[in-house]
């Protein structure tokens, strides 16, 4: 672990990789005369520079920087100038002042989606998020939100952004194409900041301040996954992508919580009692944490670079034209109730729930729900795949529990593609025993790809049907859908 002072007043951190630098911000207390933007160097963790904002002449203040991202694309840094209520963009190259909005009533976090040219800034007090035009600098709609919206992320290839409420614990989930809004529930969060999506897991993880803890969301479904505890005042988070390490930073806990995703489970923890972490940024295997320290009793605020000395194996390829890992199993569970009426929660390992609302049938009780998504890596070379690709299956074990039995012909399914291409094609669907099909208790085909498009990462998955009849015994049933994946001709 290593750790540089910057001076006192660091907020938060973004990454440039055109630039290779990381980006700060610096304010002082109230009445704010004194903040900087701070251009840092990853590896040796110096400021490489430093630039003044601009003098605020009707407050007597300056237009002090809290929030941050950075847009690539334009060399732009984007800032919110959160006690100003206004918003400011600076050049990456010189580090200039070039506009500044007015009329963003708290902005707190930017997020800057690059391949649409569009900047979005979460305004808390507002209760919206604002737009801006990243190429033009102006101004566009803003999308309303019910509640006050906090962290922002983007899964930018499913073209969905993500926030918090602070005051009603919601999930947003904002369309960007249509800029249409979708609300999940964060059971037991209080207080929720900041978000993170993990576009490989299909999961979004919030970290919630009052209750000191990140919930898990299926990022498709919006399902409770799981609560993890991490430590008081949970204020920032973020994925590392290649290790599926989640890093949370807790305020008032002074800690970094590292958290597996694969398990849903805190494997370290990460302690500076004189330290209280404000905001966290990956790169590149390595946690760059800026701090508070002078709030949590250290000398000065700082940056901390964190860098793992054991992570957990996300199941290595092998290399080019040998077999990686081709087999795995998934749990799945489901609760049949006694009598018709009710919720039923069907739950896929690893660390996966989706809450199913029983079908309406006269005949029989009927669940559905989604397994999590199976990633296939096809890294082989050409003289490797010898002009064939690749097939996933699965097949599922029986239902069981304490009260009974039910056989795995009673599982349906219909696979898709979740990253479409060509040359890779969904499995045909099968019904369950109850439905006229022969079920999963004989291996199914979840996708296949030729050759032209075996190459890279692609993620499948299925919609699940389970029907069973109505005399079934109460009581949880648990069931084994192994998934295989296996080189074709």
């Amino acid at each position: 672990m290593q750790r540089k002072d910057l001076g006192d007043g660091q907020y938060q951190i973004a990454y440039s990789a055109r630039n290779d630098v990381f980006w700060v911000t610096q304010a002082g207390p109230p009445p704010v005369t004194t903040s900087r933007l701070l251009r840092v160097d990853p590896d040796t963790l110096e400021i490489l520079n430093s630039y003044w904002v601009p003098w605020d002449e009707p407050t007597s203040t300056v237009e002090a920087v809290f929030g941050l991202d950075v847009d690539d694309t334009h060399n732009t840094v984007w800032a919110t100038s959160t006690r100003l209520n206004r918003v400011a963009v600076y050049d990456q190259a010189t580090g200039a002042h070039l506009k500044s909005f007015d009329n963003v009533n708290h902005g707190r976090e930017v997020e800057v989606d690059e391949e649409r040219g569009t900047v979005y800034v979460s305004a808390v007090n507002g209760r919206y998020i604002a737009t801006f035009d990243a190429e033009t600098l102006e101004r566009g709609p803003d999308i309303p939100v019910d509640g006050q919206p906090m962290g922002l992320d983007l899964d930018e290839a499913a073209g969905k952004l993500y926030t918090s409420t602070l005051d009603t614990d919601k999930l947003a989930v904002v369309d960007v194409a249509s800029r249409q809004v979708t609300y999940h529930a964060l059971p037991g969060a209080d207080r929720s900041s900041n978000v993170a999506v993990f576009p490989q897991r299909d999961r979004v993880y919030a970290a919630n301040q009052d209750s000191a803890d990140v919930t898990v969301l299926d990022a498709g479904t919006g399902a409770h996954v799981a609560s993890i505890p991490t430590g008081n005042g949970a204020l920032a988070l973020d994925v590392d992508p290649e290790t599926g390490l989640l890093y949370v930073a807790n305020f008032f806990a002074h800690t970094i919580s590292v958290i597996d995703t694969a398990t849903n489970t805190v494997v370290h923890t990460v302690e500076d009692t004189a330290v209280s972490p404000n905001d966290v940024e990956v790169v590149d295997g390595a946690a760059y944490v800026v701090d508070k320290a002078t709030f949590g009793g250290g000398a000065h605020d700082g940056i901390t670079k964190i860098v793992p000395t054991e992570v957990p194996d996300p199941g290595d390829p092998g290399d080019p034209g040998e077999p990686g890992q081709t087999e795995g199993a998934i749990t799945v569970r489901a609760q049949v109730p006694d009598g018709l009426t009710g919720r039923l929660t069907l739950t896929v390992d690893p660390g996966a729930a989706v809450t199913l609302q029983p079908q309406e049938a006269l005949d029989r009780v009927a669940f559905t729900g989604a397994i999590p998504a199976v990633t296939v890596v096809d890294a082989r070379s050409t003289e490797a795949a010898a002009g064939g690709g690749w097939a996933v299956s699965a097949q599922s074990g029986p239902f069981t529990s304490s009260a009974g039995q039910v056989g795995a012909d009673h599982l349906g399914w219909a696979p898709k593609v979740l990253t479409p291409r060509d040359g890779v094609t969904a499995g045909p669907a099968v019904a369950g025993l109850l439905a006229g099909g022969p079920g999963l208790g004989s291996a199914a085909t979840m996708a296949t790809a030729n050759n032209a498009g075996r190459v890279g990462s692609t993620r499948v998955g299925a919609d699940l049907t389970l029907a069973v009849p109505l005399d079934t015994d109460p009581g949880a049933y648990t069931a084994t859908l192994t998934v295989s994946l296996f080189p074709t001709d």
